[in-house]
C-alpha cells in the first residue's frame, strides 16, 4: 500500500530534522580559538603538531580565527598538510573567518574548502595565487591582472594586512610588461604587507626597463631573470 505525504507536511517533517542535524554537527565538532592553539613557536612544524597531535584526530576540528588582525604565515603552511593528515586519521579542519580580508587570503592560498559558510561572502578573482612558507610568502600574479580592474580597489590588497611573514615576493614572471594600474596595486600591497620586506621575482628586460623609468628600484628589491 503506497503512503501519499504532501508537500506540506514533508517540509514540515524537514524543518523540524533541520535544529537537531545543526546541533549534532555543532555538538561533534570541537571548536578552538587560534589564540588557543598558538604554540610557542609558530614555525609550520609547531603549527602541524598542534593542529594535528593536540587534538583528538578522529574529531572534527574548527579553528575560530575571528577578531585576530594578522595569522602566522607557519599557521597557513601547516593547513594543507594537517587537514590531509586529519582526514586520514578520519578526522576534518575548517577555518571560521569572518573577515572577508582573512577570507581572500585564505582562497588566494587555496583553502576554500576549509572555509566554513558566511553569509554574503563572495569570492573575488585578484588574477594572482599565494603561497607561503613559515617566513615568506609569494604572490605570483597572473597574465590577467593587465586586464583585472578589480586590482584598483582597496580589497584587491588590504587582505596581506592578514598575513604576518618577514618578507613578501612578488613573482612577475608571467607578465610581458606592467601597466599604471598594476604599479600602484604592487606598491599598494608592498605598503600592507609591512614590516615584511618586499622583493620582486623574475622581472624580464622589459618590465625592468619600465621599472627604471618609473624609478621605482630604490622602492623595491628587484631580481630580474638569470
Amino acid at each position: 500500500m503506497r503512503h501519499i505525504v504532501s508537500v506540506a507536511v514533508w517540509r514540515r517533517l524537514v524543518d523540524g530534522i533541520r535544529p537537531l542535524r545543526v546541533r549534532l554537527f555543532m555538538a561533534d565538532t570541537q571548536t578552538i580559538p587560534y589564540a588557543g592553539l598558538r604554540p610557542p613557536t609558530t614555525t609550520r612544524s609547531a603549527w602541524n603538531q598542534v593542529l594535528v597531535e593536540g587534538q583528538p584526530a578522529a574529531v572534527p576540528l574548527a579553528v575560530d580565527c575571528t577578531g585576530l588582525s594578522r595569522l602566522d604565515a607557519g599557521f597557513l603552511a601547516a593547513l594543507g598538510p594537517a587537514e590531509q593528515e586529519r582526514r586520514r586519521r578520519g578526522g576534518s579542519l575548517r577555518i571560521i573567518a569572518v573577515d572577508d580580508h582573512q577570507r581572500t587570503l585564505l582562497r588566494l592560498l587555496g583553502h576554500d574548502r576549509l572555509l566554513t559558510a558566511v553569509s554574503g561572502s563572495l569570492a573575488q578573482d585578484l588574477s594572482c595565487q599565494v603561497s607561503c612558507t613559515e617566513t615568506e610568502a609569494i604572490v605570483r600574479i597572473q597574465t590577467s591582472a593587465l586586464q583585472n580592474e578589480r586590482l584598483s580597489l582597496p580589497a584587491s590588497y588590504a587582505w596581506i594586512r592578514c598575513l604576518a611573514v618577514e618578507r613578501l615576493i612578488i613573482d612577475l614572471e608571467q607578465l610581458p610588461h606592467i601597466n599604471s594600474v598594476l604599479v600602484a596595486w604592487i606598491l599598494q600591497l608592498g605598503q600592507a604587507a609591512k614590516p615584511a620586506v618586499i622583493t620582486l621575482r623574475n622581472v624580464n628586460r622589459q618590465v625592468n626597463i619600465q621599472l627604471t623609468q618609473l624609478r621605482l628600484h630604490h622602492l623595491l628589491t628587484v631580481e630580474s631573470i638569470p
